[in-house]
């Protein structure tokens, strides 16, 4: 005759719950964007965004952008979208990403970044008006 007491209940309970929880993988998660700045030798930029994932949870974010490199330029108001990997919960977007890019464009500005935070990746590609020249090393901060 076997008894099945509480508290190795509770653990059976526990333990199939184990298995759900780590089969979920990583979300899809998207971002909208707009970002305007400058650069002689020393770049910064600035603007807003909203992320969403799959889940249907979304946050709006602040964008912060400083970098070092030969950059020279003027961006107007860049536009564009990003999508994120290795994302569990929506805030782990959040945080400073290390990046190093080329640009060039006079008139109709654009941009595209690959960076990462940790496990998170991202990917951002813009256009906009300006024009710019050069290369950075840049870290890109999203706060709420």
């Amino acid at each position: 005759m076997s008894r099945v007491t509480p508290g190795w209940a509770l653990l059976l309970l526990l333990g199939m719950s184990l298995p759900a929880a780590a089969a979920k993988g990583p979300q899809e998660c998207t971002l909208r964007y707009t970002l305007s700045g400058w650069s002689v030798l020393y770049s910064t930029a600035s603007g807003t965004g909203k992320v969403t994932c799959n889940d249907g949870r979304s946050l709006a974010v602040k964008i912060r952008a400083r970098g070092v490199g030969l950059s020279f330029g003027r961006l107007g108001t860049i536009a564009g979208h990003g999508r994120f990997t290795g994302v569990y919960r929506i805030r782990d977007v959040l945080g400073s990403y290390m990046a190093m890019d080329a640009h060039a464009g006079v008139h109709r500005a654009g941009s595209a970044h690959a960076m990462t935070n940790g496990p998170v990746g991202l990917r951002m590609v813009g256009k906009g008006r300006g024009w710019d020249l050069g290369f950075a090393i840049s870290k890109v901060t999203l706060s709420q």
